[in-house]
């Protein structure tokens, strides 16, 4: 059995991915004495609570 993520805002378990809302891709990005660069070519989906949209985490590629 998979751990239980809480969100911090407001509480709700998200326990399935039918908990979470996907949101926009997500680059990473490294900084450096104030510019970014991308990190990698690897993007993941953003995922958002389901209760009130707060960013939960990105998905791995």
């Amino acid at each position: 059995m998979a751990d239980t993520l809480t969100c911090p805002d407001c509480g709700k378990d998200i326990e399935t991915t039918d908990d979470l809302e996907e949101g926009e891709e997500l680059t990473e990005i490294a900084t450096e004495e104030g510019t970014i660069s991308p990190y990698s070519d690897k993007t993941g989906n953003l995922f958002l609570c389901g209760g009130c949209k707060r960013p939960l985490g990105f998905e791995r590629h």
